[in-house]
C-alpha cells in the first residue's frame, strides 16, 4: 500500500504544483483575476498563495510536514472558494451552478487536505517530521 499512497499524494499534490506555478508564472493574469472578485492585496496574495501551492505541494509529495502542509492547504481552498465562487449571490441559474459546482469541488479539496493531514499525522512511522514531531 505504501506505493498506492505515494502515487495518491503525487496526483494530489500535482493540483497544487500546477496552480502554484500558474499563480507565480502568470502573476499579473491571475492578480487581475483575483482582483476581478474582490481579493484583498492580490498583488501580494496572489505570489503568496502561489508559494504556498508550490511548498504544500512538494511537502505532501516528500512526505514531510504533510499535517503542516495540508492544514495550510485547507486554510487556502476554503478561503479562495469563499472569495472566488460566491455562487448564492448569482442570480442566473448557469452562472449560479458553475460557481456552486466549483464551490463544492474546493470544498472537497478542503476535506481531502483535512483528511490527509489527519491521516498523516495519525499514521507516520515516527520518523516523518509532523507538528507533532520533534520540530513543533
Amino acid at each position: 500500500m505504501d506505493v498506492v499512497e505515494f502515487i495518491g499524494r503525487i496526483l494530489f499534490a500535482v493540483l497544487f504544483l500546477q496552480n502554484g506555478y500558474a499563480h507565480v508564472r502568470h502573476r499579473a493574469g491571475m492578480v487581475g483575476f483575483a482582483k476581478s472578485f474582490g481579493t484583498p492585496m492580490a498583488e501580494i496574495s496572489v505570489p503568496a498563495t502561489g508559494l504556498l501551492m508550490l511548498a504544500g505541494g512538494v511537502l505532501i509529495i516528500l512526505g514531510v510536514w504533510v499535517d503542516l502542509a495540508g492544514f495550510a492547504l485547507f486554510l487556502f481552498v476554503v478561503t479562495a472558494g469563499l472569495l472566488a465562487h460566491r455562487y448564492w449571490e448569482e442570480a442566473e441559474y448557469p452562472t449560479r451552478a458553475a460557481q456552486q459546482a466549483q464551490f463544492m469541488k474546493n470544498m472537497a479539496i478542503a476535506g481531502a487536505c483535512l483528511f490527509l493531514a489527519a491521516d498523516f499525522y495519525q499514521f507516520s512511522d515516527g520518523m516523518s517530521l509532523t507538528l507533532g514531531g520533534p520540530f513543533f
